[in-house]
């Protein structure tokens, strides 16, 4: 609860940073031509004012976006339902067992052949039971083999899924933990966090277009740099904007075009589900139009994430030829 605290104050001192910013912008460079361009119908300072209110406004809303928690509570519930499942079952083949031990009891003086006959019908039965409960018990180990369990969480963390030490809980399709937001970036606020990135480049470059056309131009250079001199300073910190910000976009970019995230890209030596593909194979693309969709779609619908393609593994082909001094070999041998 701590952590989830100290998030939601990370967010309102960024939001907060930021609507400072754009209005002391706006405050320091259109007040003395607004009232013209105004009266001269010229409505360009008007239109880049409402531009950066509707970017800080998204700003806002993006922030308090959920990434889409795995919920703890359902899971313990399909847990405890599965043991209570087993011991039904186990309840009810002893009950079966015993009802059938009485039946043979009760009958075998009277018709043996008919209790022969009903003993290997259920053996047969009893057989298939097996037989079955094997087939369902390998298949629910196929499909764990991937799964991770998270000891923070104490759940078994379907694929992609991320626990993240900030918010102390695990985020479907987990991207990684933005400050700016307060929050993690997860498979239900990763498009608002890519429009985000998007609006704030077109915010950071509209800023950088509008503090390069305010300076003012002085007889020496002493009364310009005191003219311009917090035009310098908003002049820089938008460089550094534009710097961060520009490349992140195209960066998620690619990341949506190609069904990845950033914790899958950095770590995956370490994920379990990647580690023993390719660094350049991509298991969960489907290609750009459909890896896209998927992006978009994920947000408003629950998507199970399964890799949708295999590699086998190559086969190492060793050069038979053996050579008179061992360092003359390619591949050593004792023998």
């Amino acid at each position: 609860m701590k952590l989830i605290h100290y998030q939601q104050i990370c967010l309102k001192i960024s939001a907060f940073f930021l609507s400072i910013f754009s209005l002391v912008i706006l405050a320091t460079f259109y007040p003395t031509n607004l009232n013209e361009s105004i009266l001269e119908h010229d409505f360009n300072h008007l239109k880049n004012m409402i531009i950066i209110l509707i970017i800080t406004l998204v700003f806002y809303v993006f922030s308090w976006k959920s990434p889409g928690f795995l919920p703890l509570k359902n899971n313990l519930d399909e847990e405890k339902k599965q043991e209570n499942n087993l011991s039904n079952d186990e309840t009810i083949l002893i009950e079966v067992e015993n009802l059938n031990s009485d039946i043979i009891e009760r009958n075998s003086n009277i018709q043996e052949n008919v209790n022969i006959e009903e003993n290997v019908n259920i053996e047969e039965n009893s057989n298939i039971q097996e037989n079955s409960n094997i087939e369902e018990n390998s298949n629910i180990q196929e499909n764990s083999v991937h799964q991770r369990y998270c000891r923070y969480c104490k759940v078994w963390q379907p694929y992609r899924t991320r626990h993240c030490n900030e918010c102390g809980r695990c985020t479907l399709r987990g991207d990684h933990h933005c400050f700016w937001i307060g929050t993690c970036v997860g498979q239900k606020n990763h498009l608002f966090f890519l429009l985000f990135l998007i609006f704030g480049s077109i915010y950071a470059i509209l800023m950088f277009h509008i503090i390069f056309t305010g300076f003012r131009s002085e007889s020496s250079f002493d009364q310009w740099f005191y003219r311009n001199f917090l035009l310098i300073v908003f002049l820089l910190i938008d460089i550094f904007i534009i710097i961060w910000i520009v490349p992140l976009s195209f960066l998620h970019i690619f990341l949506a075009s190609t069904n990845q995230t950033t914790w899958e890209m950095e770590s995956r030596s370490k994920i379990t589900y990647l580690q023993n593909f390719p660094s350049d194979f991509k298991p969960f693309s489907k290609g750009v139009i459909k890896n896209l969709w998927e992006f978009f779609i994920m947000t408003f619908k629950n998507i199970q994430w399964y890799p949708n393609q295999y590699v086998d593994m190559p086969i190492i082909q060793r050069d038979p030829t053996f050579f008179d001094r061992l360092i003359d070999n390619e591949y050593y041998s004792c023998f």
